[in-house]
């Protein structure tokens, strides 16, 4: 009797060390789900703080011609690229500026559609 109360006693031990071995194994794989998720999350932010830098360059050049071009302008000289209306371009391009500026808001713009007209048209075959 006393070897069946061993024998049982033994395989109690095991059963709760193999019950904490995978409650450890789980944790530790929590523990690196919660790492990865976070490294995830911080590469996405970086990757976005560097197209937001990217942007703001973009449209801070982009003044800097939109300047360039006024300057001509009021200089009289004729750009022939404008078609149409100066000031509507210079506006329609101070708007772009904008929209690329992380900093401003800005205007909707038909471009802020690509990737659901690109679809659209793709399952229209026209894309």
């Amino acid at each position: 009797m006393s070897g069946l109360i061993q024998i049982a006693a033994k395989k109690s031990d095991e059963t709760r060390q193999r019950k904490e071995e995978e409650r450890l194994r789980e944790e530790r794989k929590r523990i690196l789900q919660l790492k990865v998720d976070e490294y995830n999350l911080e590469k996405e932010r970086v990757s976005g703080l560097f197209e937001d830098s990217d942007n703001w360059n973009k449209a801070f050049a982009l003044r800097q011609y939109i300047a360039e071009v006024e300057k001509c302008l009021k200089s009289g000289e004729s750009i022939p690229f404008i078609e149409g209306s100066a000031e509507d371009w210079i506006e329609w391009a101070h708007n772009q500026a904008d929209r690329l500026d992380p900093m401003k808001d800005s205007l909707p713009s038909i471009l802020d559609d690509a990737e659901e007209l690109e679809k659209a048209c793709k399952r229209q075959s026209w894309w």
